[in-house]
């Protein structure tokens, strides 16, 4: 169900999914979309950030990482998911950033269609990062970023003359630590799923089951194992 003008800044989420904003020539449908909220059956939600961006490698994409990009999605107008490391494939990122971003697809998809996916390169130099993060990018009112690297290299460029472009926002700003998956007090990384897969771990626990299939369906595995073997605990 979709309206072509939009008027409320309010969406409707109804079991999560989004219709689109609704106009004042849809009375009916509002007099009773009123009445459905108040009984509990919608949820009115604003949304806090206009054009979010936030840079990930997912290597591979954890239930974690779906947690904060689903959060983000749902909190956010627009979203870029910017997919850093995109050139690289070593015992880091022994996934290429398209798969990373064909998994993590998979599982967003089923919930958002308000994001899309650009590939970061690393550079060995921080200002000819930046320059093509920003082109690659484009415009955006908040990054949502936990690494000081990155924060480093973008607060030299978060304002232009007395103009503040973005706004920087960590992580648990977004999406609190109770939505967030431990092991104990260890934090659900990429790494720490990487490390429990080469050893023969139960990795399958904590990616999501669209990650365990993709990941089968490609035989990729076995690249990880190979690419990763520093990771190897010896017996």
């Amino acid at each position: 169900m979709k309206y072509a003008q939009k008027v409320y800044p309010a969406r409707i989420a109804i079991k999560n999914k989004y219709l689109t904003k609704f106009t004042s020539k849809q009375f009916c449908i509002n007099f009773n979309i009123y009445f459905l909220h108040m009984r509990g059956e919608y949820e009115l939600e604003r949304k806090l950030y206009d054009r979010a961006v936030t840079i990930l490698r997912a290597k591979p994409p954890t239930v974690n990482h779906i947690a904060l990009l689903s959060e983000i999605c749902k909190k956010s107008e627009r979203v870029t998911i910017a997919m850093g490391s995109s050139n690289k494939l070593d015992d880091k990122n022994p996934f290429t950033a398209k798969e990373s971003a064909e998994m993590l697809d998979l599982v967003l998809r089923k919930r958002f269609n308000n994001y899309r996916f650009v590939d970061i390169p690393d550079f060995d130099d921080d200002y000819i990062w930046g320059q093509y993060f920003l082109s690659e990018v484009g415009e955006f009112t908040h990054i949502i970023s936990n690494n000081d690297w990155v924060d480093g290299i973008l607060k030299k460029k978060q304002y232009v003359g007395d103009e503040k472009m973005f706004e920087f926002v960590k992580p648990l700003e977004v999406c609190p630590m109770k939505k967030m998956t431990y092991e104990g007090d260890k934090y659900i990384s990429g790494t720490y799923v990487r490390t429990l897969m080469i050893n023969d771990g139960n990795w399958k626990q904590y990616v999501p089951e669209e990650v365990v299939e993709y990941i089968e369906k490609n035989n990729l595995l076995e690249r990880v194992k190979r690419l990763c073997a520093a990771y190897k605990r010896k017996s």
